[in-house]
């Protein structure tokens, strides 16, 4: 577990983090319309920043489960030539907070002990997440300004709905104490919870607060994908937005479509 301390200057009253993941660049399913939308959301406003939460290349090798390497559109590099592509002027403006470590670039990790995720990190000149962190984001200058601590990770779990991936993550966020947010992707669809919660600082005081938990969803689209063919669910889709504020202490979290 890592701590990521950040200082970030708004220009208005908010900065803008951007949670997504599961791109799986080369899946024949990948939704590039919609993922071009995010991209082009986040580079709209100089005060918006992003986390990748792992998957942004399909990455099948011959010994893969699931799809065979044959259904994949492009090959592995390629494949990571474009994550590079898609990242790089975002990250050329330092707002690409970190990328996530993630079962599909982990492939080729053990395979070939070649992680895709922190090639990609280096390139990109961004923070690699070997598996899970927590951004300390203090808003707004030190003394005046708001810190926010949001926990981040690509998620491992097998629910199949809306409430039991909410559950799951509830219950593995469970170990990191005192974040503000819980972020997570893999399961391919969006959630939101929130839990109210008493938290006691070190001088004795008691208020109460909101804990918010988040899941994204996925570029890959439901129509002849492997979900379509295992018979899931249609998993709902979106993006995260979280509002963070310097005047006061508010994390407004949005879910964005596109």
């Amino acid at each position: 577990m890592r701590l990521i301390k950040v200082s970030l200057q708004p220009a208005s009253d908010c900065i803008e983090v951007v949670a997504g993941g599961d791109l799986h660049i080369g899946h024949p399913c990948y939704m590039k319309r919609e993922a071009e939308a995010h991209k082009a959301y986040i580079l709209a406003d100089p005060d918006r920043y992003t986390v990748d939460l792992g998957d942004p290349v399909e990455n099948c090798l011959k010994d893969s489960p699931g799809n065979g390497i044959f259904e994949q559109t492009i090959s592995p590099r390629d494949q990571r030539l474009q994550a590079k592509a898609y990242y790089k002027d975002i990250a050329d403006e330092g707002r690409l907070l970190g990328i996530c470590e993630s079962n599909h670039p982990e492939r080729s990790t053990k395979t070939a002990d070649f992680s895709p995720t922190e090639y990609l990190a280096e390139v990109l000149r961004t923070e690699f997440i070997r598996y899970q962190a927590v951004f300390a984001i203090t808003v707004g200058n030190s003394a005046s300004g708001q810190t926010y601590l949001i926990h981040v990770r690509h998620f491992a779990g097998g629910a199949s709905t809306p409430e039991g991936v909410q559950r799951q993550l509830r219950l593995k966020s469970a170990k990191v104490q005192g974040a503000d947010i819980h972020l997570a992707a893999h399961c391919h669809m969006y959630t939101y919870g929130v839990e109210p919660v008493y938290q006691c600082d070190k001088r004795g005081r008691l208020k109460k607060i909101e804990k918010q938990y988040a899941t994204c969803s996925s570029f890959i689209g439901y129509d002849e994908s492997y979900a379509e063919g295992k018979d899931y669910s249609l998993p709902p889709f979106g993006m995260v937005s979280i509002k963070l504020y310097q005047n006061r202490h508010e994390a407004k979290l949005t879910r964005l479509v596109y």
